[in-house]
């Protein structure tokens, strides 16, 4: 079941690279670098960063901003660079995340019947 899970989601994402990508880009649909930051640590947080435990108070069990700032300062301290290297990919897969509602958003908005296309 773990591998048949993981074989569509990476079905999915070549189909995303190879085939979405291009549509996405005539399009003109993209992340912004501001819009990332508001998705990580401005007004609009990401649920997924929000879900994060590391990123909850302790005392509250709250989402904390500072807490996410405070990572993002010290994970250049990582000699390893593995905590850089991973919250790229985050960081990647939430702007990839915001493409494809951007999209799905413009298709849903863009679907429209009249009540005479209805009827008939």
């Amino acid at each position: 079941m773990t591998r048949d899970r993981l074989q569509d989601q990476t079905w999915d994402q070549l189909l995303r690279e190879y085939i979405m990508q291009d549509e996405y880009a005539s399009l003109g649909i993209k992340v912004s670098g501001a819009e990332l930051f508001d998705m990580v640590q401005g007004n609009n947080i990401d649920p997924q960063i929000q879900q994060i435990p590391i990123f909850q108070n302790q005392e509250t069990g709250q989402f904390d901003r500072r807490l996410v700032i405070q990572f993002l300062k010290t994970m250049e301290l990582d000699p390893s660079g593995n905590q850089q290297a991973s919250w790229t990919g985050f960081e990647k897969a939430l702007a990839q995340d915001k493409i494809i509602k951007k999209y799905n958003t413009l298709i849903e908005k863009s679907l429209f019947v009249t009540s005479v296309q209805a009827k008939n």
